[in-house]
């Protein structure tokens, strides 16, 4: 969201095959702050929008039902209530989760949000589903949906170098052993 990544959508434990799946189906909510390492808690009702549309969080902090004609771009949020974090929500097989929170409370005004049709895979320990981070995560893969609703990468062993890498399962070199993971929306 925004060209950035700092909520862990969903955390899969580690298998020979993950799949993850999403619809570019979004909702917003808000919450006081961001707190790095601990989970995303709405405080707010969460309120689904589309691309172009706005929502106004109500000095009652309630949000309003959006208006405007969806179409493709950002949606936005004006804030007339006390200042807060905006997060965004999409659906994936799972249900909703989390997928974006500001890392500074947002005062009075419009605030856009853009989809970004992209997502990042790494290995890591301690982040679970729905948590929140603000350090740069290492040995990942952004993986770029331009053109196609699914993707398949691995993370590839070299023994040759010792050492292990996200690919694009287009790009597979023969004689790399690999874990795979399917993604799709």
């Amino acid at each position: 969201m925004n060209n950035g990544y700092n909520v862990v959508c969903k955390a899969l434990s580690l298998s020979p095959s993950n799949t993850f799946k999403w619809t570019e189906e979004y909702a917003v909510f808000a919450q006081p702050n961001f707190t790095s390492g601990t989970p995303v808690t709405p405080t707010t009702k969460i309120m689904p929008i589309q691309s172009g549309q706005v929502t106004v969080l109500d000095s009652d902090g309630v949000f309003l039902t959006p208006t405007g004609n969806p179409w493709d771009g950002p949606f936005e949020i004006n804030n007339a209530s006390v200042p807060m974090c905006f997060g965004v929500i999409c659906m994936t097989g799972d249900g909703l989760l989390p997928i974006s929170l500001d890392f500074q409370p947002m005062g009075t005004g419009l605030e856009p949000f853009t989809p970004m049709l992209n997502l990042m895979v790494w290995f890591g320990r301690g982040l679970g589903t729905a948590v929140m981070f603000s350090t740069p995560v290492t040995r990942a893969l952004e993986v770029v949906y331009t053109g196609t609703t699914s993707q398949s990468v691995s993370y590839a062993f070299d023994p040759t170098t010792g050492s292990g890498i996200w690919v694009d399962n287009s790009k597979m070199g023969a004689g790399l052993q690999y874990i795979q993971a399917i993604l799709s929306y």
